[in-house]
């Protein structure tokens, strides 16, 4: 029985802020350091690095001096190095996936984002990088995903996301940037459908290489399902911060994502 059918919608919310209390409560031993995170760019911007295929046609090595948060597998981009982004974050995992397949990629960007980087993660993930001794080495932050609201708080819950550039938003919100540029946000899945599209190889990614598939029991129902969740969330992050001197932009030509202003790339870099 689905229960959001019966109950009245204000007994749900109040169940969902009941769970992410407790929720909080139970491990916020692990994120109160992140308060060492709170407003420490004020006033700055920065450059979200996704994987979007449009990311091959922009010379990211002019981002060399600036502040960048890369997501997910871009630690295979051939200019990450150069690039050096000072944070690198990763969604919370998710079955199908196996724990060595996990682990194996975990790894690997652990030997490819360097040293001076700081790198948040789920504190789902936690179990993986306790047991087998990853990104010990480097400056590391957990957050809570589950049942948070806005504003945004990276010492409490966070709110729901659908993608990892949501959650890279939201810590950028949280670090003070308040000029926020996105880079490789295509969203244009849903026009090659049943095909994996990104600025790399797919077998550059270690789950491609694992046996894992983007496409698994998939149909093209839920990929438009996935569109109307991604875009309503982009729109609370709208609606929460319209008023609050942030400024966010997309800078690929090529994106779907219609619901912040596009600028071109040379047109950010030229302001300071």
């Amino acid at each position: 029985m689905n229960w959001k059918y019966i109950l009245p919608p204000f007994v749900i919310d109040l169940s969902r802020k009941v769970n992410g209390y407790l929720s909080y409560l139970s491990q916020r031993r692990h994120i109160l350091h992140n308060t060492a995170l709170k407003d420490k760019y004020k006033d700055q911007r920065v450059f979200i690095l996704a994987t979007g295929p449009s990311i091959k046609q922009q010379d990211l090595r002019l981002l060399q001096h600036e502040k960048c948060i890369a997501v997910s597998n871009f630690f295979v981009h051939e200019d990450y190095k150069t690039i050096a982004p000072f944070l690198h974050v990763f969604a919370s995992t998710h079955a199908p996936l196996t724990e060595q397949q996990i682990v194996s990629w975990f790894k690997e960007a652990d030997e490819k984002i360097p040293g001076t980087s700081t790198v948040l993660l789920a504190l789902h993930d936690k179990q993986y990088c306790d047991r087998h001794r990853i990104f010990q080495t480097k400056d590391h932050y957990y957050y809570l995903s589950k049942f948070g609201n806005f504003p945004v708080n990276l010492a409490h819950n966070l709110p729901s996301y659908q993608t990892v550039v949501q959650l890279a938003i939201y810590a950028a919100i949280y670090m003070g940037f308040t000029e926020i540029n996105l880079l490789g946000v295509d969203h244009s899945w849903i026009l090659h459908y049943g095909e994996s599209r990104h600025f790399y190889e797919e077998k550059e990614h270690k789950f491609t290489q694992n046996g894992y598939s983007e496409w698994i029991d998939d149909h093209l129902g839920d990929e438009f399902k996935k569109y109307v969740i991604l875009w309503e969330q982009y729109e609370e992050i709208i609606r929460n911060y319209k008023n609050s001197g942030i400024a966010i932009y997309n800078l690929s030509p090529e994106s779907l994502l219609d619901l912040f202003p596009k600028k071109a790339f040379s047109q950010a870099l030229s302001k300071k």
